[in-house]
Parts: structure tokens; C-alpha cells; sequence
């Protein structure tokens, strides 16, 4: 911008109006920081509240492994002050004899800056309670299913027990001993899976809408597979029926019924986490409890979780991953390549959300603008 100064030291009228409007530019720009505020902040901080939170589960899950108490922190509300300022000033000049003039620059800049304040909240009490160890409801699993996971998937990490059936359930405590009893059932959900891979089984709410039990349906089509007769055998089911129904409970089920028992986000944690490649220096300290077979040997979790879910440890801090993070001398992360290992820390996620119920609140992000 020019401003023109005659040789009387009076600012030229045409000057003036550059000065406004000048002045003008610098008010117009403050009045669109607001949305460009959010433009520039909104993804940001989504994904930062996104990538914190795995990190977050990731290391409960690490803690959980070496026996140490799982903490959470949540994000109550996040403000974030946008304060603008601006400098404006007159500089260099220029002579014009002939006009009697002297020519002078006039400069102005805009800046903002973010001042935000994050409050966290630790979960304890009836949250805890409620999202850590109640254990999974039916119905949970049904829109685990309806929303696109696995069913061998969502059984393998949230079920228990099946029929009488364990899943490896020395796994999904804090002193896990022996070797797991793991491939019967591992057997019932692949045969599960196959059979509903071929359009013929069916997860559904009961005609009643019974909160407490679910049906499975076995189209007549599939009753002649190996799957089938599979499936049948390992449950004790009654082979010439249609609809099982499926219900929580301690017995060990058969007929027409398949009884489950379902796991709680901490003892599935405390499953997943036997996936935790322990580094050898904390196997030799006796940092971590060690599954042994009958010979002495070590059992091997990734007979268990094949397919499902593989954590890494590493001396060094890992790039281009998934989520990673420290725990101790040692990294801890997830490859970004190991899509099935993102689905389990996903599944894993929502349940403890969705566990969460309608008493926790979302972060609230407030953003004034100065």
C-alpha cells in the first residue's frame, strides 16, 4: 500500500482512504478466524484424541501383561483460546520532485496464536466398574457382528467359554499357569465362521427381544457339511433343529440351547495382552509369568491368537506403526501392515465404549476466538 506525503507534512486525502482501508483488511481478516480456526484445528485435534486413546489401550494392555494396574485417563473438555493480533507500521519512502511528494509504505501483518487447556478425568468408581470389569452382554455382540467383525473374531476375544468349551481362559487372568485349553474351541468358531461365510448361519435377537438371549439359525442347506456335523458334535447340539438359542450361564448347554460365557474388557485385555512379545532380558528377571507344558517348555500364545492380534517390542522407537508405545526400557507397538492385529485394538475400543453407557461424557471441545 502507498501512502502519499506532501512536501507541508499533511497526508494527502487519497492517503487517507488507504490507511482505512487498510485498517479495514485487518478487521475483515479477524472476522473470518473463526472458521479458520476450525478449518485448520477440527481434524487435528480428532486425531490426536483418536491416535492418544489406542496408545492408550495399547499400553493398559502392556501394563496388563507384566501385571501392573491398568490406569485411564479421559478427556473431559478441551478449550482452545485463538487470540489474533496484528502490527502495522510505515516504512521506506520514496521522492517524487515533481509532485511535490514523498512516498511512503505502509505495512501490516496478522497473526494468531492457540493457547489450549486440556482437562482429564481418571476412571474409577462405578465408571471403572462399568467399563472394565462388567462383563460383555449379548447384545453387544450381536452389533459387533452387524457391524462387520469377524464372528470367530469377536467370539475368540469376548467369549470365555461355549457349551463347556474354555478359550484358552488361563490367559484371561493375571497368573495365567499351565497350557491353555484353547482348540475345541477355536474348532466350534472357525466351524461357526465357515458355515456363516456360506450364507447358512444367520445371528439374530430373539422373536421376543429378550435383552438375555439370542438365536442362531442353521439353514437346512448347510446340515449336510463337514462344518456342520463339526459344529453339532462339539456342542452337543440337536442335529434336526433349526433355530439354537443362545443365552448366558454357567451350565454347559447342548440341545437346543448354546450357553456362553462372556468375558469383561479387563480379562479380554488380559487375553489379548499374552500377546505381548516380551523382550528376553524381562523373561530372564522374571518380570512377566511364563506359560510351561508338562516338560518345561514355554507355551507358545501365538497358537492362540493367530490371526488376530500380535504386539511388538523393540529397543528402539519404531517408525511408520500402527501405535506405539513405551513401557519401561523397551517400545511396544502395533505394524501399521497387520490389519488384523488394528481390528482387534478397534473391537477392543468400542466395547469399552459402548460400556461405557450413557453416564460418561464426550470430550466437549470449546475453541473462543479473540
Amino acid at each position: 500500500m502507498i501512502i502519499g506525503k506532501a512536501k507541508n507534512g499533511m497526508w494527502k486525502d487519497s492517503a487517507k482512504l488507504a490507511v482505512i482501508a487498510g485498517l479495514t483488511l485487518s478487521l475483515t481478516s479477524c472476522e473470518i478466524m473463526g472458521p479458520r480456526a476450525l478449518r485448520n484445528g477440527r481434524a487435528d485435534y480428532n486425531d490426536a484424541i483418536k491416535s492418544t486413546e489406542v496408545e492408550q489401550f495399547l499400553l493398559n494392555i502392556v501394563r496388563m501383561r507384566y501385571n501392573d494396574r491398568p490406569f485411564v485417563l479421559e478427556i473431559s473438555s478441551i478449550s482452545s483460546r485463538v487470540e489474533a493480533g496484528g502490527t502495522a507500521g510505515v516504512a521506506g519512502g520514496e521522492s517524487d520532485r515533481t509532485a511535490g511528494l514523498t512516498y511512503a509504505r505502509a505495512e501490516a501483518r496478522l497473526s494468531y496464536v492457540e493457547k489450549p487447556t486440556i482437562v482429564y478425568q481418571p476412571l474409577k468408581g462405578r465408571d471403572f466398574t462399568r467399563q472394565l470389569l462388567r462383563p460383555i452382554d449379548l447384545n453387544t455382540l450381536l452389533m459387533l457382528r452387524e457391524s462387520g467383525w469377524e464372528l470367530d473374531d469377536i467370539f475368540r476375544v469376548f467369549v470365555g467359554r461355549i457349551n463347556g468349551i474354555p478359550n484358552a481362559n488361563t490367559g484371561a487372568s493375571s497368573t495365567p499357569e499351565g497350557v491353555p485349553e484353547f482348540r475345541k474351541f477355536l474348532r466350534v468358531v472357525e466351524a461357526m465362521d465357515e458355515i456363516e461365510d456360506s450364507g447358512s448361519l444367520e445371528l439374530a435377537r430373539s422373536a421376543a427381544e429378550k435383552k438375555t438371549e439370542l438365536l442362531v439359525r442353521v439353514r437346512k442347506e448347510a446340515q449336510d457339511s463337514k462344518e456342520f456335523r463339526e459344529f453339532i458334535e462339539l456342542l452337543r447340539l440337536d442335529p434336526d433343529v433349526e433355530f439354537y438359542r443362545i443365552r448366558l450361564g454357567l451350565d454347559d448347554g447342548g440341545g437346543k440351547e448354546i450357553v456362553i460365557r462372556t468375558r469383561s474388557i479387563l480379562a479380554s485385555m488380559f487375553f489379548v495382552g499374552q500377546s505381548v512379545q516380551v523382550p528376553e532380558e524381562d523373561i530372564r528377571a522374571g518380570n512377566v509369568h511364563i506359560n510351561h507344558d508338562d516338560n518345561g517348555a514355554p507355551f507358545d500364545w501365538r497358537l492362540v491368537h493367530d490371526g488376530l492380534i500380535r504386539i511388538h517390542s523393540s529397543a528402539d522407537r519404531p517408525k511408520n506403526v500402527y501405535a506405539a508405545v513405551q513401557y519401561g526400557k523397551y517400545w511396544y507397538y502395533v505394524e501399521n501392515s497387520d490389519i488384523n492385529s488394528k481390528e482387534t485394538l478397534t473391537m477392543l475400543g468400542i466395547v469399552f465404549t459402548l460400556n461405557a453407557g450413557g453416564s460418561s461424557q464426550a470430550p466437549i471441545l470449546t475453541i473462543p476466538v479473540d
